[in-house]
């Protein structure tokens, strides 16, 4: 099923693989599970905002396992983020199931954040999805009370489109996208 779904993305004129996004200092590769280790720490020290993951070696099998699976089949990966060659934090991508819509989510290391890091590759993976991927819409869903999130997905580009409960779900709206897209060329 899962190979049928990427070999179908492809026939549709979708990429082929997963991509590796630049932006100055700032490199977006796939994450694998030579990654796990810092993965792991910078997810740790996300509490409560992201679910830990229990152990390095759980952070190996996980990054294993997405990194097996053939690019473009539902679900999620990971992303690392990196400066200067060092793992800064991460980004993941759901990949929907019938390639209208993707899902993501981002952390930061605790000494990476507030330079801006997380909006650029916000920037850079949304403008990707939408332009080269082709996709119709890019949404994030976060905790309500994590500002520092929301104001990075404000700022990346995104629009608060509900709020309920604890999570705030934000989207690109139909009028900004075309505004996204120049937004992360220019990023």
């Amino acid at each position: 099923m899962e190979r049928m779904a990427a070999e179908a993305w492809a026939k549709r004129g979708g990429p082929v693989k997963w991509p590796e996004l630049r932006d100055s200092d700032l490199h977006i590769r796939p994450a694998g599970p030579e990654d796990a280790e810092s993965w792991h720490a910078i997810r740790a020290a996300a509490v409560p905002w992201q679910s830990p993951i229990q152990s390095v070696a759980a952070a190996r099998r996980l990054l294993a396992e997405m990194a097996a699976e053939p690019p473009f089949t539902p679900g999620w990966r990971q992303f690392v983020l990196e400066e200067h060659g060092a793992i800064v934090g991460d980004i993941g991508l759901n990949w929907p199931e019938h390639g209208d819509y993707a899902e993501i989510g981002f952390e930061l290391a605790t000494d990476a954040q507030g330079r801006g890091l997380a909006r650029r590759a916000v920037r850079l993976l949304a403008g990707w999805l939408l332009a080269d991927a082709g996709l119709l819409g890019v949404i994030a869903i976060t905790h309500k009370d994590n500002r520092p999130a929301r104001a990075v997905l404000v700022e990346a580009g995104l629009l608060p489109c509900s709020d309920t409960g604890l999570k705030a779900r934000f989207d690109v709206q139909p009028d900004e996208r075309l505004h996204l897209m120049a937004r992360a060329a220019d990023a």
